[in-house]
């Protein structure tokens, strides 16, 4: 298993799990931050779940809240 931590694009900030799920839903951008990672600060959203799949993504850490220092993950 693979997991991909993914921030909030273009500066917006999330308070709740709840309002990052709707945006990921409504296709809004994400950056991937993970350190060492070749696709650092590429811009994903939830069309394009299949092409992370196909890099062996099978787990989404999504970071939110103030100063990012919340998470939660999705995947199997």
């Amino acid at each position: 298993m693979s997991t991909m931590t993914l921030m909030p694009a273009y500066g917006r900030k999330y308070e709740s799990k709840d309002a990052v799920l709707k945006d990921w839903h409504k296709e809004k951008d994400f950056v991937i931050v993970d350190v060492g990672n070749s696709h650092r600060g590429r811009y994903v959203n939830c069309q394009q779940i299949d092409d992370l799949k196909k890099f062996g993504v099978d787990i989404l850490k999504f970071r939110y809240g103030k100063a990012l220092t919340k998470a939660f993950t999705l995947g199997d």
